[in-house]
């Protein structure tokens, strides 16, 4: 049979022209294989240049992938009385539940109403590189602000919680006449023995576990009577902070069979109490130290 030289569709016997194409008959005795290359070079160049785009969009233009986990909220659900969000942070404790005990805690809500105007007003002064940026959020309401907002107030509490692990350690297990020691920045080591008594040391478990409420305690208990410094103590908190109330609680705890007082500061936002603070205006009054975070031991003298 003959084929049609342009398109190689088969010719009629006797045509003078290709009746697919019109062509005129001149003939070929084999078909012309139909071409493909084209095709396949044009699908290998969709699939190449869509995956160039995707590379460069993804460096250029998407967010870093996340390799971890994004954390809920720090703050719990907040505690109807002051008191109740005391006694609930001492039975975190207890539980050796870190994370618990910070729940207990005003965090994001502390970042929501800190009322920048009314700190400066009162301090009446500003330094931008502050210490205490971990009690002065960041204004700026960007998701990177929020996070440091937010990490910098753990960072804070995580490092009064093991200021009070410590002092408990300290007051447990150091003599009376040595105790004052450990409140100076620095004890210097003479030799190998003093480093392996403190490695030694710092092993201990201080037993919260064994901790126990034994009451809560008014600032007449106490022996405090002024009422005006504790008022003014709320009521600057209470502005600064952008809080309905300012709370000072201070409990009557046991642990291993040594009795402590714990002062805690707390705050109210939208009717629930979270603690706010370590130490409150009645162990600022009777001269409980910054160093130990809130946790006094009842057998050393304050005053």
């Amino acid at each position: 049979m003959d084929y049609c030289t342009k398109c190689g569709a088969p010719l009629k016997e006797g045509a003078a022209f290709c009746s697919k194409c019109g062509n005129s008959a001149a003939v070929q005795n084999t078909p012309r294989k139909k071409s493909h290359a084209w095709s396949v070079f044009l699908l290998l160049g969709l699939i190449i240049g869509a995956a160039a785009t995707s590379i460069v969009w993804k460096f250029f233009f998407s967010a870093p992938s996340k390799n971890y986990h994004i954390d809920d909220q720090i703050e719990g659900n907040g505690y109807d009385s002051s008191e109740e969000a005391v006694k609930a942070y001492v039975e975190y404790l207890k539980a050796g539940d870190l994370k618990g005990a910070l729940s207990v805690f005003a965090v994001e809500s502390y970042a929501e109403h800190f009322d920048l105007e009314a700190y400066y007003e009162n301090l009446m002064a500003y330094q931008p590189y502050d210490y205490e940026g971990y009690r002065i959020p960041l204004a700026a309401r960007t998701d990177l602000s929020k996070q440091l907002n937010k990490e910098s107030r753990r960072g804070y509490l995580v490092k009064q919680m093991y200021m009070q692990y410590m002092n408990a350690l300290v007051s447990e297990y150091v003599d009376d006449e040595k105790k004052s020691q450990f409140d100076n920045t620095m004890i210097r080591l003479s030799d190998k023995r003093d480093v392996d008594d403190v490695l030694s040391f710092i092993e201990i478990d201080p037993g919260l576990k064994s901790i126990e409420i034994k009451a809560s305690l008014s600032p007449g208990d106490l022996g405090v009577s002024s009422r005006d410094s504790q008022k003014t103590f709320a009521q600057n908190r209470e502005k600064t902070w952008g809080a309905e109330q300012v709370d000072s609680v201070s409990l009557d705890i046991m642990i291993n069979e040594k009795e402590y007082i714990l002062f805690m500061t707390t705050v109210c936002y939208n009717g629930k109490w979270y603690v706010a603070d370590f130490n409150n205006a009645v162990g600022y009054s009777m001269g409980a130290s910054a160093l130990h975070a809130g946790l006094e031991f009842k057998g050393r003298p304050l005053r």
